[in-house]
């Protein structure tokens, strides 16, 4: 893969797990959806996480792995 294949692919991840981690941000505590999404966001922070890691390089990697972070954090989800 390239290196702007693997900055597309996490940017769907992380796109994806934005769209999961407004969700549980926005739905009651007693939402029976909000463990779903949770695994959503889970399995495509731990998918953009790997790639991140093995693939890109410097402030590229940095900068992926923050915003990984900061989603996990907003969604209450652990990597």
């Amino acid at each position: 893969m390239s290196s702007k294949h693997d900055k597309d692919v996490i940017a769907g991840l992380l796109e994806h797990a934005e769209i999961h981690a407004d969700k549980i941000g926005s739905s009651p505590p007693e939402d029976p959806n909000k463990n779903h999404w949770k695994k959503e966001v889970r399995a495509a922070l731990q998918r953009a996480m790997r790639i991140a890691q093995k693939r890109l390089k410097g402030k590229t990697r940095d900068a992926a792995v923050a915003k990984i972070q900061e989603i996990a954090t907003r969604a209450g989800v652990s990597l």
